[in-house]
């Protein structure tokens, strides 16, 4: 928090860069998925098995995930809660979302993936999947150079 805080003042041309290059990441992402769209599913799958295999997988998933910091902290500076020193509702707010929430979510889309992987056993279901996850990536890259745009425009 105190890092990001510390660029916006000294450097202020780093936070549109850094999501400049989060735009152009989506961007690369999104296009990999709809030029080259998989086949097949990777040969690692299908091996979490039972309940908490799949939610460890979604805890692996979620702290393992380089991103998980960042939207940790976003939620922290989104509640305002105070983050200059040690509070409750600082430590509450950061077990309730990231720990909770995050680890639930991410073990839900581990148990969906499990059970949708018997359906994705055929090439055009799995490059169906892949270009539709293409389009989200490339709205959310759009999305995020649409807002740098703005962010540029208004440092005029």
């Amino acid at each position: 928090m105190f890092g990001t805080l510390w660029l916006a003042q000294h450097v202020p041309y780093a936070m549109p860069a850094i999501a400049a290059a989060g735009a152009a990441y989506f961007l690369y992402l999104g296009g990999g998925h709809l030029l080259r769209p998989r086949s097949s599913l990777p040969e690692s799958a299908g091996l979490e098995g039972d309940a908490l295999g799949l939610f460890l997988r979604g805890a692996w998933v979620n702290f393992s995930n380089p991103k998980t910091i960042p939207w940790m902290l976003v939620i922290i500076q989104a509640a305002n809660v105070p983050s200059d020193r040690f509070a409750w509702s600082t430590t509450g707010v950061f077990l309730l979302c990231t720990l909770g929430s995050e680890v639930s979510v991410m073990s839900f889309y581990a148990l969906v993936g499990d059970r949708l992987r018997l359906r994705l056993m055929d090439a055009a279901t799995i490059r169906w999947v892949d270009r539709v996850t293409g389009v989200l990536w490339t709205a959310l890259g759009l999305m995020m150079a649409w807002r740098v745009w703005q962010l540029l425009e208004g440092s005029h």
